[in-house]
C-alpha cells in the first residue's frame, strides 16, 4: 500500500511539474495541431469570419489567438493564488442594525381632496 501512494504521490508531482514547460513551447507561427500536443485541447474555442482568427481559451486564463491557422499571440495560465487556510475568515460580517423608525425624518403626508359625488 505504502508503494501504491508513493507512485501516485510521484505521478501528481511529474505532472504537476510538466504542467507550465507545455506552454514554454508555444511560440508565433505554430498550427493548431503543434500547440494542441504541447498544451492540449481547449475548454473554449471561437472562430471569427471566414476562419481567419480562432482563439483557444484555457483555465486560469490561458489563451492561444490563431490568424489564418497560425500562432499570432498567447498568454500561459496564471494560477489564482488562494489565502493560506489561517488567513481565511471563520466570523461572519457584522449585521447593520437597522434605523429605528424615530430616528427616521418625518414625512407629512398630505390629505386627498375629497371626492365628487357620483350623479346618475
Amino acid at each position: 500500500m505504502h508503494r501504491v501512494m508513493k507512485r501516485i504521490v510521484m505521478m501528481a508531482f511529474l505532472a504537476v511539474s510538466c504542467a507550465g514547460a507545455e506552454w514554454r513551447d508555444v511560440q508565433e507561427g505554430l498550427d493548431p495541431q503543434t500547440v494542441a500536443k504541447s498544451v492540449g485541447l481547449p475548454l473554449i474555442e471561437t472562430n471569427g469570419r471566414h476562419g481567419m482568427f480562432m482563439t483557444w481559451i484555457y483555465d486560469d486564463g490561458g489563451y492561444v489567438m490563431f490568424e489564418r491557422g497560425r500562432v499570432h499571440y498567447w498568454q500561459a495560465p496564471q494560477p489564482k493564488k488562494r489565502p493560506a487556510p489561517e488567513a481565511v475568515r471563520t466570523e461572519s460580517p457584522p449585521v447593520s442594525t437597522p434605523v429605528a423608525k424615530k430616528d427616521r425624518p418625518a414625512v407629512k403626508k398630505e390629505a386627498a381632496p375629497p371626492a365628487a359625488p357620483l350623479q346618475s
